[in-house]
This record gives C-alpha cells, sequence and structure tokens, in this order.
C-alpha cells in the first residue's frame, strides 16, 4: 500500500500523458484539475474496478495459469510485450500488471465517448494501426521517461493462424530509443474461450500466461548477431541499431516463451533466415535497378 500510494504522488508531478490534460488550449489551473483527476480516477479504477472485475473473468471463464510472475519489476519503467490471440489479451495482460500501466490500444476504441472514456480511464491511448503513428511512439517514449509502463502488441492485431506474426518497427523502436528495459510476456489458450466448435467459455479452456526475464533490446540484438555471425555492418557496436532485427529479436523473446506450435518464424535459425533474406535483397536491388 505504501508503494501504491508514492506511485499516486509521483504520477501527480508530471502533466497528463493522456486524455483532457493534453489539450494545451486549456487554462494551466484547468489543465492541473483534469490531471489530478483523472490520475485519482485511474488508480481508483484500477485497483477497485478493473482487478476484481477482470480476475473475476479470468479465473471464471478459463483455467487460468500464471508462471514466472516475479520476472515483472516492481518499480521503475519497462515495456511489456504481448502476442495477441483473442479480444480477452489486453485485459489478461493488464491484470498481471502490479501498477497501473498504459497501453497502445487501437484508435478505432476511441471512436465512441463512453468505451474511449472506460479505455482511457484504464490508461489505453490511441495508435493507429498500418501506419506510423509518431504521437502514439511519443506517448509512450514519454511514459516510460517518467518511470512507467507502456505495454505493447507488436504485432498490432491479433493472429488468424494463432501463430506469431511480423512484429511493427514502431515498438522496437520504442524499446531502442528509451532504453528501458523489455519484459516479454507470452499467453496460449484464449483463442479457443469463444471457438464454437470447442464450446469456447463453457468448458473454461486452459490459459496459460508466461513472464518472462527483462532484457536490453540492443544488447540482446547485438549478442544474437555476435553468436549467429551476422553482418551487421557495425561491428565495434555491442548495441545493435538495426530496426528490422531489433524487431525480430523481441519477437523471438516472446517465442521463446511459446509451445512450438505458436512460435512461427521466430527461432534463431528463423530469425538468421529472415536477416539473410533482407541482406540479400538489399544487394539485389542495386542489379535490378539498372537492367
Amino acid at each position: 500500500m505504501k508503494d501504491l500510494w508514492c506511485d499516486y504522488l509521483e504520477e501527480l508531478k508530471y502533466p497528463a500523458l493522456i486524455g483532457p490534460g493534453l489539450r494545451e488550449n486549456l487554462p494551466s489551473r484547468l489543465r492541473r484539475i483534469l490531471h489530478v483527476f483523472f490520475i485519482t480516477f485511474r488508480y481508483i479504477g484500477f485497483y477497485l474496478l478493473f482487478k476484481p472485475i477482470a480476475s473475476l473473468i479470468a479465473y471464471g471463464v478459463t483455467d487460468f495459469h500464471v508462471h514466472n510472475r516475479e520476472n515483472l519489476p516492481r518499480t521503475g519503467a519497462f515495456i511489456g510485450t504481448l502476442n495477441h490471440l483473442s479480444n480477452f489479451d489486453p485485459m489478461l495482460g493488464a491484470l498481471q500488471s502490479t501498477r497501473p500501466l498504459f497501453a497502445m490500444t487501437k484508435s478505432e476504441y476511441f471512436s465512441t465517448p463512453i468505451l474511449g472514456g472506460i479505455v482511457i480511464a484504464l490508461g489505453g491511448f490511441p495508435v493507429r494501426r498500418g501506419e506510423a503513428d509518431r504521437q502514439a511512439v511519443r506517448t509512450a517514449l514519454a511514459i516510460v521517461k517518467r518511470g512507467g509502463i507502456t505495454s505493447i502488441f507488436p504485432e498490432g492485431t491479433r493472429s488468424k493462424t494463432f501463430m506469431l506474426q511480423d512484429g511493427h518497427p514502431g515498438a522496437a523502436l520504442i524499446a531502442a530509443t528509451s532504453d528501458v528495459p523489455v519484459v516479454p510476456n507470452a499467453l496460449w489458450g484464449t483463442e479457443n474461450i469463444m471457438r464454437r466448435d470447442k464450446l469456447g467459455f463453457l468448458k473454461r479452456p486452459r490459459v496459460d500466461f508466461m513472464v518472462g526475464k527483462p532484457y536490453n533490446l540492443k544488447e540482446t540484438a547485438a549478442e544474437f548477431a555476435a553468436t549467429y555471425q551476422l553482418d551487421t555492418g557495425d561491428k565495434r557496436s555491442k548495441r545493435h541499431s538495426d530496426l528490422d532485427l531489433l524487431s525480430d529479436i523481441m519477437m523471438l523473446k516472446m517465442a521463446e516463451l511459446l509451445p512450438p506450435q505458436y512460435q512461427g518464424e521466430f527461432t534463431p535459425a528463423g530469425v538468421v533466415a529472415r536477416f539473410q533474406a533482407r541482406a540479400a535483397s538489399k544487394n539485389l536491388k542495386p542489379a535490378l535497378s539498372k537492367d
């Protein structure tokens, strides 16, 4: 309770990142009042409303198992990543957090006042899928800069095959730029909750949530490149800056927590093959352009 109170007071010191506090045309005093209201409502909503309701759903609708929760940092900034199989995933991911977090949420949820208000109150901020959303990136960076938690689905959308999809480079860009720890998370089984052929929640399907150990994305990518002798063009650097490789490493760290049938291409051999394919494509482009 003491840590919770300290976190709450610390957040009050900063300007609001989302919601009414972003409107710079408002008078400073009104903006401050709205900020205090927003932070207070978010803490109350997270602990007194969201946590109990989400727990009731998670453990009532599914046979829910959490593994290695102790890997979640109790203090300090970090970025949490999670694969995406169903609409239940954001709820189950946020449920594991020991502190109110901020989560990249598709902009469509903010189109209606009621749903948008609920998402904002629970820490969601909009991201436009399928395009480079600089505002979402700036918001995520501001969150971790002040010691907060940003939750991201690197795939951007649910996987129809239930295997890991390509990660969007924006997630890797945020992790690389902020240089804060990344905590990989993985879940499986949520794809069965609403499947008619499985009778969905009537059978309480087993759902597993695995929390991985925090890592530094740039350092991990550099170690991977050295281990597999990948020519990254910067052999002196211990902190790799290839955004495509960074994104693949982010997906690989989640894949390591998943059963094999969910991993897709993201095994060490698969990541090496993807890197080599990109390198070959870059080498071919100049020759193709001359013909």
